[in-house]
């Protein structure tokens, strides 16, 4: 993933903690609402990654090439689990030429069923 902001390192999640605040005041008028995170839709989360960024980038003197995050959605796969049944990682890649490859899943799963790998 190259140079990645990875939301899963405490190292990058402190920066967000200590940044949301001056994000929330680069807003201005307070009478202006930020974007709401919904079900699915995490206009939040972009809006500030999109601001962050680039305040984070200049701070460390280094380019992020691509971002990682988890979501932890849907319902508890059992009872009192912390684990969800749509819970996904996605990555969001700044940096085109960080893509390497790439595979079809649809062709993964085939090759597995005829037993291939």
């Amino acid at each position: 993933m190259g140079n990645c902001f990875d939301l899963l390192d405490v190292r990058f999640t402190g920066y967000l903690k200590m940044l949301f605040p001056v994000f929330k005041e680069s807003f201005g008028n307070p009478n202006v609402e930020l974007p709401k995170n919904e079900k699915f839709f995490h206009r939040l989360d972009c809006a500030f990654l999109n601001w962050a960024i680039p305040v984070i980038e200049h701070e460390m003197g280094t380019k992020f090439d691509t971002i990682r995050g988890v979501f932890l959605e849907g319902e508890p796969s059992y009872p009192g689990a912390h684990f969800f049944d749509l819970s996904h990682i996605q990555i969001a890649v700044r940096r085109p030429s960080a893509i390497v490859g790439y595979f079809h899943p649809s062709r993964l799963d085939q090759a597995e069923d005829l037993g291939e790998k």
